[in-house]
């Protein structure tokens, strides 16, 4: 590690794993000869920080990069030159990490990664490459798009079912520059964080057919601008839109019942939210939102702690004949534009801090032959305002 007068390597056909920071900091190294049956695996940042354009992985190599989210994951770790890699026959294997190259600020500005090409050597049965974009062996996966390229656009092709894990971002700094990705109707889902931490995507199409959209799938996506989800879409992952703070308005697809923990949380410019046929609603969903109005739907059970903490809201609306019973922890907490609302005769408890916050509040009126028999601790805490309860 460190050797910055190391420029070219020769491996013995002995050494069949590079470890983590093998060659890291080798600042000028940029040629490597491999021995044919030699190396076999080759662990995270194994050729960080080199100099390399290219590079060209042995036949014989299995495993590449182990799993890690962070940048520190990546085999060729700011490796700022890096253009091309060509995987061979034998890979196995290979890490969500392993080809994401970073970027990094320097007293001259922040450097982006140039990797463009991802190739696949003839005969592998687990991996191919369509036009330098990494897939599975049967081109139904889509692995990894490489994260130097300067094309804003990309249409993924047609027969992709499900788009990976970090296929197109991973961490600040970690993420392919794309701004719009269009979705061929073949794809059912997008697995958990594919475009986490990209910051740079505004807009995106989901097709008809689209079922899953995985935990953290979208989160910190800071540019993406309102999209329509299809209305075959019954699996929204925990924290699929967190922090994707340029959306204004969602609407809740006909088959999505369940919303979970902190999928909305911190879309900061969120105002308008179509909750359909939700049933419930989980954790911090709509935490630190925008949201100035909410409609409960009649079929909504179960609403989670937070739901809606920091949000603007001014109108609260439940159904005449709702399923839900309870209100709990935290729920309207901090909404000081809140000035009234009524509580229909169906809820029968408050949870702790509901109103806490709500410095606004004048007005809770309780519906006629109310239920209601439980106040939380600290209900109406710093509800300096209110005139009526009852």
């Amino acid at each position: 590690r460190n050797c910055v007068a190391l420029n070219n390597v020769k491996l013995p056909s002995r050494i069949k794993t590079l470890s983590q920071y093998t060659f890291d900091g080798c600042t000028i190294m940029d040629k490597i000869t491999f021995a044919e049956n030699g190396l076999e695996s080759i662990a995270n940042t194994a050729f960080g920080r080199t100099a390399f354009t290219s590079m060209v992985l042995p036949e014989g190599l299995k495993s590449l990069g182990t799993s890690s989210t962070s940048g520190t994951g990546s085999v060729f770790y700011f490796c700022s030159r890096l253009e091309s890699v060509t995987l061979p026959s034998t890979l196995e294997s290979i890490s969500h990490s392993a080809l994401y190259t970073g970027s990094y600020a320097t007293t001259s500005g922040t450097v982006r990664p140039v990797l463009k090409n991802i190739y696949v050597k003839e005969g592998n049965k687990n991996f191919s490459s369509k036009d330098g974009v990494l897939f599975n062996g049967d081109g139904t996966e889509l692995l990894k798009y490489p994260v130097g390229r300067s094309s804003v656009n990309y249409e993924v092709p047609s027969g992709t079912k499900l788009i990976g894990q970090y296929a197109f971002g991973m961490a600040s700094g970690y993420y392919a520059p794309i701004q719009s990705v269009k979705l061929p109707a073949t794809v059912t889902k997008i697995d958990q964080n594919a475009f986490k931490y990209n910051a740079t995507l505004v807009s995106i199409n989901f097709s008809e057919g689209l079922t899953e959209i995985g935990t953290s799938a979208f989160e910190s996506a800071t540019s993406l601008q309102n999209f329509t989800l299809p209305n075959s879409l019954v699996t929204l992952g925990k924290t699929a839109f967190k922090n994707a703070e340029s959306l204004t308005t969602i609407s809740m697809p006909d088959r999505l019942v369940s919303i979970l923990d902190s999928t909305f949380e911190s879309c900061g410019w969120l105002t308008t939210v179509d909750l359909n046929n939700v049933v419930s609603i989980g954790s911090k969903a709509f935490k630190d939102c925008a949201l100035t109005s909410i409609s409960f739907p009649k079929a909504l059970r179960t609403l989670g702690t937070y739901a809606f903490q920091n949000n603007k809201l001014v109108s609260v609306e439940f159904p005449e004949n709702g399923a839900l019973t309870s209100l709990p922890n935290y729920l309207f907490q901090d909404n000081t534009s809140l000035e009234s609302i009524k509580i229909p005769a169906y809820i029968e408890s408050f949870g702790n801090y509901i109103f806490d916050g709500c410095t606004g509040l004048e007005i809770v009126e309780l519906g006629a032959n109310s239920k209601l028999s439980k106040l939380g601790t600290y209900a109406f805490r710093d509800a300096e305002s209110l005139l009526y309860f009852g």
